[in-house]
């Protein structure tokens, strides 16, 4: 049974905002963004949504700019972090972005080009990733 099953349809629209925050929030605010059938398999267990229709509110929310895209875009790191936990995929390696990551990926989501805003690592930091 689905939580829409035993609720108002006017509870479902308020739960609907904030299903779409929580998608907003786990793909804007965390690095690596949280893929769309991890944010599923969570959310699968609350609504029944599908990997598509997860990856379709999303890209509305962007393409659009809404309310909601804006708020998960400016959420406090504290309550971020307290929706990893909530959500799980904090034990699975997901953390917090920092204001630059997230900045970068909205510019790299737009240009489709994965080098817009990045910076060159310098050659120290380079060999310790490698």
């Amino acid at each position: 049974m689905t939580l829409k099953d035993e609720q108002t349809e006017e509870w479902n629209t308020a739960s609907m905002e904030e299903i779409k925050f929580l998608i907003c929030v786990l793909r804007l605010r965390c690095q690596p963004p949280v893929p769309y059938p991890h944010i599923e398999s969570y959310l699968n267990q609350i609504m029944g949504l599908s990997h598509e229709k997860l990856s379709d509110i999303f890209d509305r929310e962007e393409r659009e700019e809404t309310n909601l895209w804006e708020d998960a875009k400016t959420c406090d790191d504290w309550n971020v972090e307290r929706i990893l936990i909530i959500s799980g995929v904090d034990r699975e390696g997901y953390r917090l972005a920092e204001r630059k990551e997230t900045d970068a990926q909205i510019k790299w989501r737009r240009t489709k080009d994965w080098k817009v805003g990045s910076l060159l690592m310098k050659p120290d930091e380079v060999s310790r990733v490698m």
